[in-house]
């Protein structure tokens, strides 16, 4: 199974979608306090970088996804070619989970329900001292 794709192609059309959606964002946040914009309304949650559920994370989700099914098909690609594969399957695995928590946020539920679970009111800790540092 050979896959094929124009390279070049393929990154200038990835780097305008890319430009275009950051674009649109930093041009929501700066014109956000000069026209007094209200953050719930119109367009402005959409385009806002600072806000869930926007155009750049369902972009990111969309990029996400889809190296996830490109690892599939390298995986299948690899198992008719008698390869190993577990590896393959393992990232594409973790692709499709990390495309499915910018969606659904997994990360903040799981975050609430160890809170939750072990009382903790403040903010959680994490493993590694230094971000625990840097974090206000």
């Amino acid at each position: 199974m050979q896959i094929t794709l124009a390279r070049a192609r393929l990154q200038s059309a990835l780097f305008a979608l890319l430009a275009g959606v950051a674009s649109a964002g930093l041009a929501v946040e700066v014109l956000k306090p000069i026209l007094e914009l209200h953050s719930r309304s119109g367009v402005v949650p959409l385009l806002s970088l600072n806000d869930e559920q926007n155009v750049y994370m369902w972009h990111t989700s969309c990029l996400l996804f889809t190296c996830a099914l490109t690892l599939v098909a390298i995986t299948i690609g690899a198992r008719s070619a008698g390869g190993y594969v577990k590896h393959w399957w393992g990232l594409s695995t973790e692709f499709l989970y990390i495309s499915l928590d910018e969606v659904i946020e997994i990360h903040g539920a799981n975050r609430f329900l160890l809170a939750t679970r072990h009382g903790s009111s403040g903010r959680m800790r994490s493993s590694c001292p230094i971000a625990d540092r840097m974090t206000p």
